[in-house]
């Protein structure tokens, strides 16, 4: 049920965003397939949010993001890219048989221990800059807000080991330092299926990643 609905989100979310594109007008740039390419790099904080992660205070669910994307800008209002997202995870584990730190959760005795695991994303984004599709392209806006929506795959090495398709949504702020370079805020939601954290027979699980950094556009950029 949640692939399905990942698969069917984004394949609306590109509809929708073309739709835009041919509404909001013609741009032209030389040699387009050359042009509007992008790399970002970012760093922050993820949140998992598994069976039994509620029962772990707010700081002991707090761990260390990074992301790694490049992509292309293929109108002012379309866009694309591949991401590296990852590094670790942390929450509580029922009895301590995933993933487990031997450490006891506080207020729960023997029965929940603090959990972390490492873990790598690839996935790919369709991304749609709202700001141009409705206010018009403006090479010299401060700020862009880019909501996008994404497919990947994600796999953790700690035993036990996993790999889960994943679906992201999530919103693309840049503030615009100079004609190369923006500064980024990446907010960030991923949705997997259940037994990704160990512990199987839910519903599905679930990450927030907030991260900050910086994108670099490569020449030729900009549109006519």
């Amino acid at each position: 049920m949640i692939r399905k609905t990942i698969l069917a989100t984004f394949a609306l979310l590109l509809v929708a965003c073309t739709t835009f594109a041919q509404a909001g007008g013609t741009y032209t740039s030389d040699n387009s397939f050359r042009n509007n390419w992008f790399v970002s790099v970012g760093g922050g904080l993820n949140m998992y949010f598994g069976d039994h992660d509620k029962e772990a205070s707010f700081g002991d669910r707090l761990s260390p993001a990074i992301d790694v994307a490049v992509g292309k800008w293929f109108t002012p209002v379309v866009g694309a890219r591949l991401m590296y997202s990852g590094l670790s995870a942390k929450g509580a584990t029922r009895w301590g048989v995933a993933h487990s730190t031997g450490e006891q959760v506080d207020g729960w005795g023997t029965g929940m221990y603090h959990s972390k695991f490492n873990f790598y994303n690839f996935q790919a984004d369709a991304l749609f800059n709202l700001c141009n599709a409705f206010k018009g392209y403006d090479e010299e806006r401060l700020y862009n807000c880019s909501p996008y929506v994404g497919i990947g795959v994600i796999h953790t090495s700690d035993a036990p080991k996993e790999t889960s398709v994943t679906g992201h949504f999530g919103i693309l702020n840049t503030f615009r330092l100079n004609s190369a370079l923006d500064f980024n805020v990446d907010l960030r939601s991923t949705f997997l299926s259940d037994d990704f954290d160990g512990e199987p027979g839910g519903r599905g699980e679930g990450m927030l990643s907030a991260t900050i950094g910086f994108t670099y556009k490569f020449k030729a950029r900009g549109w006519n």
